[in-house]
């Protein structure tokens, strides 16, 4: 009987991998169409004769001699100006910097915005509330801005030095505040809100009527409501951080994978016309690396997500 309940298990089991998988390969085959479309559509304008016209079969072109030079290695040669330069000798290095430059601004903004969240439970939304809501709805290229011009005059009338030295490597201050302020303001929105919802759960008024320190039910807080509210709005977290990461990389010329897409996609021969100075290639592999890079900072996010909720909650 036991043995014919654990084949039923592992049957069942056998769909839903094969479910999880197909989803796995269908987002992975949709995200590098919509790479391909993104990286072709300057190709698709015909410059040639002064007028913008559409021809999608140079993209689909472009697109299919990409694949196709993969195998030979031709597909990651790119030209900045004059020289050659090879993507798989470069390419981790740009992918590193870009990473550094999400997944610590997004660790620290998760984190001390949801202990503001917490901390600031009590009573209806304040004005803390009222200037989250105001930050999120700003574009983000005019927080940075801002935020660039007001440090900017404080450095000059201070002097100060906004430079630190972090895991063998120099982080810019500036930058990871600017990217920081996304991932702050939308974790306070959410662990307010989850936490004030939760003031009437059931494991919260008996915590209470045990007499246990509101301290230990703060931290119950968070480890049951919040840091799931945040595992589930994550991948939204991300996207936004991504859209800021290539204004940060490009206002503050950092060497990472957006700011090198800006720089290679239109590095080709200095010839009048755009489709000689366009590089197909090198745009296609920064766009991959930075989904790639993307998927790395969510996972390191929710595993970080994860213990803390083991930590604190015990489950």
């Amino acid at each position: 009987m036991q043995d014919k309940k654990a084949g039923t298990g592992a049957a069942a089991l056998l769909p839903r991998a094969a479910r999880k998988v197909a989803r796995i390969v269908g987002s992975s085959a949709a995200c590098l169409l919509v790479i391909f479309l993104v990286a072709g559509f300057p190709l698709m304008l015909n410059s040639e004769e002064r007028a913008m016209e559409l021809k999608p079969a140079v993209m689909v072109t472009s697109a299919a001699k990409f694949v196709a030079g993969i195998g030979d290695g031709s597909s990651f040669w790119l030209k900045f100006g004059t020289t050659r330069w090879d993507f798989r000798k470069i390419g981790l290095r740009y992918a590193r910097c870009s990473f550094l430059y999400t997944a610590v601004p997004g660790a620290l903004g998760l984190g001390l915005g949801a202990f503001a969240g917490i901390a600031l439970r009590r009573g209806k939304k304040g004005l803390f509330d009222r200037f989250s809501d105001f930050i999120l709805g700003t574009p983000d290229f005019l927080v940075i801005l801002f935020l660039q011009g007001a440090v900017g005059w404080a450095v000059k009338a201070c002097g100060l030095n906004l430079h630190v030295a972090a895991a063998g490597a120099r982080l810019a201050v500036l930058p990871v505040l600017c990217m920081s302020i996304f991932p702050f303001f939308f974790a306070y929105r959410a662990a307010s809100q989850a936490s004030r919802g939760a003031e009437g759960e059931a494991f919260i008024v008996a915590a209470r009527g045990r007499g246990v320190p509101e301290r230990s039910i703060a931290w119950r807080h968070l480890g049951a409501v919040v840091l799931p509210r945040l595992d589930a709005e994550l991948p939204l977290i991300i996207a936004f951080m991504q859209g800021s990461l290539f204004i940060t990389e490009r206002t503050f010329l950092i060497p990472g994978l957006a700011k090198f897409l800006f720089d290679s996609a239109f590095a080709g021969e200095r010839v009048w016309l755009p489709g000689t100075i366009f590089q197909y290639n090198p745009s296609v592999l920064a766009l991959i690396s930075l989904v790639l890079c993307c998927a790395v900072t969510y996972l390191v996010l929710r595993l970080a997500l994860l213990v803390a909720r083991k930590v604190l909650t015990h489950e």
